[in-house]
């Protein structure tokens, strides 16, 4: 049985709101645009009958929109790099932190490492 967006988009909003944020490197605008995008794709896509969890992966929506604006030449634009780390244990990493880490990947990588954290 199908349920309405907003039910759907209501459960998985956390997720969803962590996984723009990941994707937008923290920045709470593009994050909640990016969320807005992925709403509107979603409720173009509904079907008459309602909504399937399973048949509409809003993550999967939420990377799409994500990618649609993100072009390759794009990765990184205007994102100041920091020196790599040397590989060692990671400890205390708060989510400012990760979301600095995200802004080095480009932006496929970046929704693929999302997507498989899921």
């Amino acid at each position: 049985m199908g349920r309405a967006l907003e039910e759907l988009v209501a459960q998985e909003l956390d997720t969803l709101y962590t996984g723009a944020l990941f994707l937008c490197s923290g920045h709470t605008a593009a994050a909640e645009t990016l969320l807005e995008r992925t709403a509107v794709a979603a409720y173009r896509r509904q079907p008459k009958a309602g909504l399937n969890r399973d048949a509409t992966p809003l993550e999967g929506l939420l990377v799409r929109e994500f990618l649609r604006h993100h072009h390759p030449s794009e990765a990184g634009a205007g994102v100041p790099r920091e020196p790599r780390s040397d590989g060692a244990a990671v400890t205390g990493l708060t989510a400012a932190g990760l979301y600095r880490a995200a802004s080095a990947v480009p932006p496929l990588p970046r929704a693929v490492i999302w997507l498989l954290s899921l």
